[in-house]
Parts: C-alpha cells; sequence; structure tokens
C-alpha cells in the first residue's frame, strides 16, 4: 500500500457513500500511508491514538489473525493437492487468481456477527452503558472471537500435519504469524513519485513498439 492509492480509494468511498446519501466515520491507525489531512464530503476520518492498536483497533481482535489463517489453509491444501508428481517447488503453482478465490473464500468465514462483536470488545459499541454490562458483553465477545480463532487454528494444525519444512513440522499459530513484521506499506519518495503514471508506473523502459519484430501467423494453405 501507499499514500497515493489510498487517497484514491478514500475519494472512491467517499463517492459511494455520497450515493447512499449517507454520513460515517472511518477509523484508521497513524500508519504512514493514511492522509492526516484529506477532506472527504461524507465521511469523516478519526485517527486512533498512537500505540493502541492491539487496544482498541477492531481488526485486531482476531479479525485479521483468523483471515489470515483461513488464507493459509487454502494455500496449505492447494500444495498438498498440487504435490504428488512435483519435483520441485517449481512445479506447484500458486497464480493470482487462486489467491483471489482464496482471500474471498476466506472473507466469507468473518460474518457480520463477528464483525459486530469486535467492534463492541474494542469498546466501540454505544448500546452498552454500564460498566457491569460491559464486562459482561466484552467477556463474551471475547470468547466468541477466540472460539473462532482457535477452530480456524486447529484445522490448519491438522492440514499442516500433512506437511514438512526442511523435514520439520510448523504449528499454525507460528504460520499466521510468520510475515507479522512484514511492511504492507510503502512510502513513495520524490524520485518514486515522479516514475509514476495516471495509471500506474511509467512506460520509459518499455521499447516503443515500432522497435519490436511481429511474428507474423502461420499461413492456412
Amino acid at each position: 500500500m501507499n499514500s497515493t492509492l489510498f487517497t484514491n480509494w478514500l475519494y472512491e468511498f467517499d463517492k459511494m457513500i455520497q450515493k447512499q446519501k449517507r454520513q460515517i466515520f472511518l477509523f484508521l491507525d497513524n500508519a504512514p500511508v493514511h492522509p492526516p489531512d484529506i477532506k472527504l464530503k461524507n465521511i469523516a476520518i478519526k485517527f486512533f491514538p498512537a500505540n493502541t492498536t492491539a487496544v482498541i483497533q477492531p481488526m485486531d481482535q482476531g479479525i485479521i489473525r483468523t483471515f489470515n489463517a483461513y488464507c493459509r489453509k487454502h494455500l496449505v491444501q492447494h500444495i498438498i493437492a498440487n504435490v504428488n508428481g512435483a519435483y520441485s517447488s517449481d512445479y506447484v503453482v500458486i497464480t493470482v487468481l487462486y489467491t483471489v478465490c482464496w482471500i474471498d473464500s476466506a472473507w466469507k468465514f468473518i460474518t457480520e456477527t463477528i464483525l459486530r462483536n469486535t467492534f463492541k470488545e474494542a469498546g466501540l459499541d454505544n448500546a452498552v452503558v454500564s460498566p457491569d454490562s460491559i464486562l459482561i458483553q466484552t467477556t463474551f465477545t471475547n470468547e466468541n472471537s477466540v472460539e473462532q480463532e482457535n477452530k480456524c487454528l486447529h484445522e490448519l494444525d491438522n492440514i499442516l500435519k500433512h506437511l514438512t519444512i526442511d523435514d520439520d513440522f510448523i504449528s499454525a499459530a507460528d504460520f499466521v504469524s510468520a510475515d507479522e513484521d512484514v511492511p504492507v506499506f510503502y512510502q513513495l519518495n520524490d524520485a518514486s513519485e515522479k516514475r509514476l503514471a495516471v495509471d500506474g508506473i511509467a512506460n520509459d523502459d518499455i521499447p516503443n513498439g515500432n522497435d519490436l519484430d511481429i511474428e507474423q501467423p502461420p499461413s492456412l494453405s
């Protein structure tokens, strides 16, 4: 992710909300790619306080981890299904289409009820008013989220038993968190910005079409 892509997405999202005649709050963390001063018509952006992501960000209350577990479950199942007869890892093909389908399938496991519960768990439910009810509701939603996550990790553990990496087994918990420290955004600098065109990277390094050899179709005679 970079700031240009995210800003463009925000403008498109704002247009969609305008068509629906809605006014919404959009909660964001303090990632460098999130623009702090953008002005939108029907979206009010609210930033979480710094260093509180794990505590009050709804997506961090089990949603991301559960989603990742389901995606990796599809990945491992695909590898196991295609490993017979494969001479090396190069023979196990993973296409963009496969990953899109896995993402779509994994997200369907994240139900509306789970999403609502994680907002409550993060303290973003204004229907809960008393300290006692907050404690009861938080405990319930936390148990619900943990149960869903544990179920998925258990299923992934059972699948991983059939797969070894360098003759060693890996647990579902370790597999899901393997890339937690990998950056998911890229802050563009001036040099990078100059290489961006309206529809993507500039085509400076792509040969001119006139210089390419055109292969003639075979004769039908």
